[in-house]
């Protein structure tokens, strides 16, 4: 699979940019250093970059409202600093239906020089939003460091109360996207290493565990599930 930043380079190679992209992931060094890519290659001015970062709550509080769309469409309308404008939209797996259909009619139809970025921990995305951008996946791998994977190695050969109390922990410090960044990096590596049908296997069950936790699910559960399936 090409990776990320060789597919932002041909788009630019190619002068085939999209007027929408849809980063999938986690890694957020990563996905920062995507943007600022594209903002060079793109040349856009700094005042013509706006960002759209909702709040913090999860579940149908934390929703990115009509009134923060509107806003930031109203932005884009109006005259550029440079050759034309940037919206970036974190957490845009938190569009709700209503917001949602405010961006799309932008999407189908930009003004000049207009670009959307759309960031989102998972893919569970409004199908009609995401059919409008070109899909980018930023995984964790490269960020695994050695104490990282002994870290994964350990939780992987403890007893499942052990295990628990360190999901416990994860879940508590809000560190599950990057644990399971951390889990895949570790298991492709071992797929590389050793080629083995489990382990392909194990990696799909971490994507599933993405998805299940974009739907809002209960993150200590779903990680303690997923440790109980890969162990044995």
């Amino acid at each position: 699979m090409m990776k990320a930043q060789d597919f932002l380079e041909l788009e630019q190679a190619r002068n085939s940019w999209s007027h929408a992209y849809l980063i999938v992931g986690s890694a957020e060094r990563r996905i920062r250093g995507l943007l600022d890519y594209v903002i060079r290659a793109r040349g856009f001015d700094r005042f013509d970059v706006k960002e759209l970062r909702p709040a913090g709550e999860s579940g149908r509080a934390g929703e990115i409202k009509v009134e923060e769309i509107r806003n930031l469409l109203h932005w884009l309308h109006l005259s550029s600093a440079g050759g034309g404008r940037l919206a970036v939209i974190y957490e845009s797996q938190r569009l709700n239906q209503s917001s949602g259909n405010i961006l799309l009619k932008t999407l189908e139809e930009p003004p000049r020089g207009a670009m959307f970025i759309l960031v989102a921990r998972t893919e569970a995305v409004l199908v009609t939003i995401r059919s409008r951008c070109r899909l980018i996946r930023v995984t964790g791998e490269e960020d695994c460091t050695g104490e990282d994977e002994r870290r994964i190695e350990m939780i992987l050969n403890l007893n499942n109360s052990e295990a628990f109390r360190e999901v416990e922990k994860i879940a508590k410090d809000n560190q599950v996207d990057r644990f399971l960044d951390q889990l895949e990096a570790f298991l492709r590596t071992r797929l590389c290493r050793t080629p083995q049908v489990h382990l392909v296997w194990a990696i799909r069950e971490v994507e599933r565990a993405r998805r299940v936790i974009g739907g809002n699910a209960n993150m200590r559960l779903v990680l303690e599930n997923l440790l109980l399936s890969i162990r044995h």
